[in-house]
């Protein structure tokens, strides 16, 4: 399970680095503050409207597992990417997208609305380059050829890394250019590396799916993979739906709202380099069988915990030392008033990890036995929680509130995870005692 689980937790690593290198490229060329401001705004919009998308390695690891399953599930892949690309356009390319920006994400400096309206055109693109790679990278998983994964990942920090440097040195474009050519470019190389890898590995993805072990009692049909889809639809656009939700509370905050935004977008993107390994222990339980009262099951579920518990732990040691200042004020290059707001953002979010160990164990349970439907009501549970908490916290609670504006909105998101956690975990082991 080491051998399987390792490549898996590097890949995340290095992805959640690409945040950390978009921010060093943001502080570096002109206008830095607005530019991390915008940028972090605008990326939290677009996840969550692409976030379904991302949902196409779930269906390739769980769903196929013959060619026929592969064809259905591919045909239901790419007719998604065609709506999201359409959605996306939608606001990127009329007046919608201006008033978005300005009346509800709360830019309301008329440059930080050119520069959003920047960032939504490049990234109209995403869900192409997204697609190509999370549904080969399903494949890959499910045929235990997890290291492939993470090289198609080096591939894409090495090639996104030596575009920085030229963008930097050369001061060539402004910083939310650079930054959105090296979200989409990045994950395009991934994609490319991700697809030659199938074909080097099995000549072909639709030989690499029929060679994936069956696990299916019946036919898959495009019902059973809208059946399937469709909480974990709700699931991840709510999740991606928290982060914008999230800043709009923090920019409609009395104090400093701009040094506030990029204060919790800085501290965001580090707290992801420190967690992401979490984001993959849910696929030890699906490719090991591992359910509430088999075999595997104790293992699984310690070794997830020892996972999150190690990780909050190393999050809440680097945050709380001079490391995590000096990451901040010399590596990312912020203000000193951003990295101090950034470095307690950093402290309060050392609780997540441990929470996302448990709730991960018990996600690839749930999934294993295709019952996302869980999986969807604690998301929405989760979106509930947040949205109470922030309406308090910022609204009755603000006159006694002595946190910053963006450590009051890393409280509320800790108050929505242990909601979540908690449902999830109680729904899973209730149908399987």
């Amino acid at each position: 399970m080491i051998a399987f689980f390792v490549p898996l937790a590097v890949t995340p690593i290095l992805i959640s680095s690409t945040h950390t290198i978009t921010n060093i490229a943001l502080a570096r060329l002109p206008d830095p503050v607005l530019s991390l401001a915008v940028f972090a705004v605008v990326k939290a919009f677009m996840n969550a409207v692409k976030a379904s998308g991302m949902i196409s390695d779930h269906i390739s690891l769980n769903l196929i597992d013959d060619r026929e399953s592969y064809v259905v599930a591919t045909r239901f892949i790419w007719s998604l990417c065609l709506v999201l690309f359409a959605l996306v356009s939608i606001v990127a390319f009329t007046p919608i997208g201006g008033y978005l920006l300005s009346g509800v994400l709360g830019l309301r400096d008329p440059r930080a609305v050119e520069l959003g309206y920047r960032v939504l055109r490049f990234t109209a693109f995403l869900p192409f380059v997204e697609i190509l790679r999370n549904s080969n990278r399903g494949l890959l998983i499910a045929r235990e050829k997890t290291y492939l994964v993470s090289v198609s990942t080096v591939a894409r920090v090495v090639v996104i890394s030596g575009f920085v440097v030229w963008a930097v040195s050369s001061q060539r474009m402004i910083g939310v250019d650079a930054a959105a050519i090296v979200w989409v470019g990045g994950i395009g190389v991934e994609g490319l590396v991700v697809l030659i890898g199938v074909f080097v590995a099995f000549g072909s993805p639709i030989r690499a799916a029929s060679l994936i072990p069956a696990r299916n009692k019946r036919d898959l049909t495009t019902r059973g993979v809208w059946t399937f889809f469709f909480p974990l639809a709700v699931m991840i656009t709510l999740n991606a739906a928290l982060q914008p939700v999230l800043q709009s509370a923090i920019a409609w905050s009395p104090s400093d709202s701009t040094v506030a935004l990029a204060a919790y977008g800085v501290a965001w993107g580090l707290v992801l380099n420190v967690v992401a390994p979490l984001q993959m222990l849910h696929n030890c339980p699906v490719v090991f069988s591992a359910v509430p009262g088999s075999p595997n099951w104790k293992k699984v579920r310690r070794f997830c915990a020892f996972v999150g518990c190690a990780s909050a732990a190393a999050l809440f040691v680097f945050s709380a030392s001079p490391a995590g200042l000096w990451v901040l004020r010399e590596v990312i290059g912020v203000s000193h008033e951003i990295a101090l707001e950034a470095r307690a953002a950093l402290v309060a979010f050392s609780v997540f990890p441990a929470l996302w160990g448990v709730r991960e164990a018990y996600w690839g349970v749930l999934m294993r036995s295709q019952r996302t439907s869980v999986i969807g009501g604690g998301k929405t549970l989760n979106m509930a929680a947040v949205g109470l908490s922030l309406l308090f916290l910022f609204g009755p609670a603000s006159r006694v509130n002595p946190l910053s504006p963006a450590v009051t909105g890393v409280v509320a998101l800790t108050i929505g995870e242990a909601c979540e956690t908690f449902f999830v975990y109680r729904r899973a082991v209730r149908r399987t005692a």
